[in-house]
């Protein structure tokens, strides 16, 4: 049976980092649906994903990416699936009606301005005002799709204060999978 893990939580919290991790670990495939979304956006005819959420609206936007998504976790061929950046509740419902595959929920977050320096960073060194600001907008748009009603559905839910691998082990420990030794 394939097993999906669907990382959520606030922006600049570490998902990606540890989707990563995860991945390259266990030789899984890492679905991001940021570049998901990113993806349709251009199928789309618009430069960025903010501009088609808001030409389209949040709904049919988180339908398309879900719709994306789950055919990019049936299409893999390995055993374990990480999908990194799962903000409403579509994609994890149509895996829980697949019989084939087992998906699990793990919530990561960090403190706010840890956040906001790790955002400033991905952001190629921008003020720490600016990207204080674009963790607050992404974190609206993330409240809007339901993301707290996934966040009701973690089987794990973590803190990511730079303690990377002591995160990732708290993940694994509720999911399941064999602490590696070689991270």
């Amino acid at each position: 049976m394939k097993q999906v893990i669907l990382l959520t939580g606030t922006s600049g919290a570490g998902k990606s980092t540890i989707s990563a991790e995860l991945a390259s670990v266990y030789g899984a495939d890492w679905i991001q649906e940021r570049e998901v979304s990113r993806g349709l956006a251009a199928e789309q005819g618009f430069m960025r994903s903010r501009h088609w959420l808001q030409a389209a609206g949040i709904e049919e936007v988180a339908e398309q990416i879900a719709a994306a998504s789950f055919r990019l976790v049936s299409e893999s061929t390995k055993d374990l699936v990480v999908v990194d950046g799962v903000y409403d509740t579509k994609l994890h419902s149509r895996l829980e009606a697949d019989a084939g595959v087992d998906s699990v929920v793990a919530e990561v977050t960090a403190p706010f301005e840890l956040r906001a320096h790790r955002y400033a960073m991905r952001l190629g060194g921008v003020a720490l005002g600016q990207a204080r600001r674009e963790v607050d907008y992404l974190d609206s748009i993330k409240t809007e799709a339901g993301a707290a009603l996934l966040a009701e559905r973690a089987a794990v839910s973590v803190v990511n204060d730079g303690q990377l691998n002591e995160a990732i082990d708290q993940i694994l420990k509720v999911i399941q999978l064999p602490l590696q030794t070689n991270r």
